[in-house]
């Protein structure tokens, strides 16, 4: 999930962060990397956390069953947004 809410520093700015789930089924997310942007640059903002979201998934997915060794755990490639 990605949840993008304005700011709290005063300014117009927008902070986008992906936040992910440490286990399938269970509930309890934890926050990713945050992203200060302005609002008309959030696009590019959200398109990375949800890059950033691709990755950890993917990470804990082939940890998880051990084959982290492969080439589909060690790249993202299958994750890309849509333009």
């Amino acid at each position: 999930m990605v949840a993008a809410e304005p700011a709290r520093d005063g300014t117009d700015d927008v902070v986008a962060r992906t936040w992910l789930n440490a286990e399938a089924g269970h509930r309890n997310p934890q926050p990713g990397e945050l992203a200060l942007t302005a609002l008309d640059e959030l696009r590019p903002a959200v398109e990375g956390a949800l890059r950033q979201g691709a990755r950890l998934w993917l990470a804990r997915v082939c940890r998880t069953r051990g084959d982290v060794s492969r080439r589909r755990c060690t790249s993202s490639s299958s994750f890309r947004t849509s333009s």
